[in-house]
Order: structure tokens, then sequence, then C-alpha cells
């Protein structure tokens, strides 16, 4: 997979590439996109089911609340706290994807196997990328 960092929440870096080993799950939104909204809530009320397994998942942020705006360090704490995010917040300003090929539209997720190939990508609910990821946990 394409090799992209992000800046997160706390101040670090993620990258795409530090999860290779793991089911990874990059979700690409923004604050102002309704569909990325349901999404995100959707899927953050999912989570609990993957813990101590090998997934990483990721809210990356291309925009903020308005269309345009950064995703800053405020946004991105918002975001994590109004959907209770319980894994990686990270934003990069205008980047929905574009790495995996995106449209440019969103919501748009990609899910990476362990050995780093794309499984699954474009527009899924949260629950689409949950019976995705059931599958690769499963076929291990």
């Amino acid at each position: 997979i394409p090799k992209v960092c992000y800046d997160t929440l706390e101040g670090t870096q993620f990258c795409t590439t530090d999860g290779i080993g793991n089911v990874q799950v990059f979700v690409y939104n923004a604050g102002w996109c309704g569909p990325c909204n349901s999404e995100m809530s959707e899927l953050s009320h999912l989570y609990p089911e993957f813990e101590g397994q090998p997934v990483i998942f990721a809210s990356l942020s291309g925009e903020g609340w308005s269309r345009g705006a950064k995703p800053t360090a405020q946004f991105l704490g918002e975001w994590k706290a109004k959907h209770n995010i319980p894994f990686v917040v990270a934003g990069k300003y205008r980047d929905f994807g574009k790495a995996f090929n995106s449209p440019g539209s969103i919501p748009f997720a990609v899910v990476v196997d362990k050995a780093g190939n794309v499984a699954k990508q474009g527009f899924m609910s949260g629950s689409q990328i949950a019976m995705r990821v059931r599958t690769l946990l499963a076929n291990d």
C-alpha cells in the first residue's frame, strides 16, 4: 500500500504503512459531510467487537467542520468527542484517499489485509466495513 502520513490528534504521525501485519481500515471523511458523520457514528459503535484483535482503524479527515477548513487539532478533538471514537483520529488537508485513487468523494474507506493488499475500497457504511474486517480476520 502507499505510504501516506497524517497528523494525529495527539501531535504524532500516523502512516498507512505502520500497521502492516494487521487488518487496517482507513476511513476518509470531513466534519461537514453528513454521510461521513453517520458512517463514523456507526463504526464507533461497532468498534468494541474488534478490540484486542489484529486490526487498526483510523479516521482520516481531509477537512474540518466547513468546506475548505483545515482539519486542525481542535477539529480532530471535537470530531473524536462527537463520535466517541476509540481509535486513531488524524488529518491531512484535502486528502480524501487520493493515494488509493479515490474519486475525491467522501466518505471513502479502504480496508487492507494483513499482507498490505487493498481488500476493498469505496463508499461503505460502518456495518459494511465491519463485515469486511470480520471476513479478513476469519480467513487468517
